[in-house]
């Protein structure tokens, strides 16, 4: 199964066998013995390219899952009786990332052998599959096999200009944002909802609006500059509010907070890096742009 998944990975049966340190032929050979064990065809084959069949992205995606739990046990128990080191894969949504900088540079500051790779995505990624250590989530979570550690809440808010509101009107209910400018911070691709009401009165409703902007520090700066409503972290505007370039919007129907989760492979023996950067955050919990969990 290591040996398909880095025919995969690789692109080609010669770049694996080196990678691997095995011959071109021992792998072509072991390849065709497990496609005649499983008593199916993986791989098409011709003189310049490697193709998966249908039935080889479903083994490969099995695969590439057992491939990389099997490394990182590995390297879990390497790293268990030293100091932190490698590198701390984290995904989180763009609404976090960016507000998390100040301690991600205090990780690195107390762990000089480590090195952070952050993911900033609306969708939420496979850990496993696409071998990250950690992701920050906002709830609620769908069932799985990971471990949710809850963090607190992040209280989020709309916020406009008032050279903004005194051309085109301050909105009273959620469905009036229909005739308003809105500052999209979902992916290319996605439709950006905003959220009203708490319990069984929560709804979501669809915004639009001409400007997309990749971070929530562009959103404030666009909100800033009269372009549109926007929905950002309520920690990211403090100042903002209180100097009148940014006004709430709608804060009666505002929901109070979103669960924030740190989630991570339950079936992994938990690596150190992973372990300090829980720790870190556990520690900071009060500078963090969410409210500590009760």
């Amino acid at each position: 199964m290591l040996l398909f998944a880095e025919v995969v990975a690789t692109g080609g049966i010669t770049a694996a066998a080196e990678r691997l340190g095995l011959r071109k032929s021992t792998v072509s050979r072991r390849l065709a013995a497990l496609e005649e064990r499983l008593g199916i065809r993986l791989l098409e084959r011709n003189t310049r390219r490697l193709r998966l069949t249908e039935a080889g992205r479903d083994y490969h995606a099995h695969c590439a899952r057992l491939v990389a739990e099997a490394r990182e046990v590995n390297r879990a128990v390497s790293e268990s009786r030293g100091t932190p080191q490698g590198t701390l894969r984290l995904a989180t949504l763009s609404l976090l990332g960016e507000l998390l900088t100040p301690l991600i540079s205090e990780f690195l500051l107390r762990q000089p052998l480590m090195r952070v790779e952050v993911s900033l995505a609306e969708a939420h990624v496979d850990l496993i599959a696409e071998e990250y250590d950690l992701a920050l989530r906002t709830g609620p979570l769908a069932d799985s096999s990971l471990v949710a550690r809850r963090l607190g809440r992040l209280r989020t808010g709309y916020y406009a200009s008032a050279t903004y509101l005194s051309r085109h009107g301050t909105p009273r209910t959620a469905d009036e944002l229909q005739a308003h400018e809105c500052v999209l911070l979902a992916e290319p691709g996605t439709d950006e909802v905003w959220f009203f009401g708490e319990g069984k009165r929560a709804r979501t409703v669809p915004v639009s609006g001409r400007l997309r902007v990749p971070s929530v520090r562009a959103g404030q700066a666009a909100a800033r500059a009269g372009l549109g409503l926007v929905r950002l972290p309520a920690s990211l505007v403090v100042d903002d509010v209180r100097g009148g370039m940014l006004i709430p919007v709608l804060v009666d129907q505002t929901p109070p907070g979103i669960p924030v989760f740190a989630v991570y492979p339950s079936s992994r023996q938990l690596p150190p890096k992973v372990r300090s950067f829980l720790t870190l955050l556990s520690e900071r919990g009060a500078s963090l742009p969410w409210d500590e969990t009760e």
